[in-house]
Parts: C-alpha cells; structure tokens; sequence
C-alpha cells in the first residue's frame, strides 16, 4: 500500500506545507471564501462613499 504513494507525499516536510496551507485556506478565520468577501464589500463600500462625496 505504501508503495503506491508517490514519494513527494512521504516527505515530512512538503506534507507539512501542503497540510498548512490547505489549513489556511479553508479552515482559518481568515480563509479565502471569507477574504474574497471582504474585498468585494470593501470595493461596495468604496463605490457608495464616491457616490455619496459626489452629491
């Protein structure tokens, strides 16, 4: 069963690296669903507050 892993997964280290950023982008409270989000409000916001310095 062993045999069949490809050997750049039973390096400790790539495994850690993957596991963390698979971590950071799913699991954290800063992950990439949520930062999306946040930039697409602060792009509404941006827009609102040049519409409402125009008028």
């Amino acid at each position: 069963m062993l045999k069949r892993v490809p050997s750049l997964f039973k390096n400790f280290y790539f495994s850690a690296g993957l596991f963390f950023i698979v971590w950071l982008a799913f699991f954290d409270s800063n992950d990439l669903v949520s930062r999306f989000r946040m930039s697409r409000k602060l792009n509404q916001l941006a827009s609102e507050k040049e519409y409402y310095q125009e008028k």
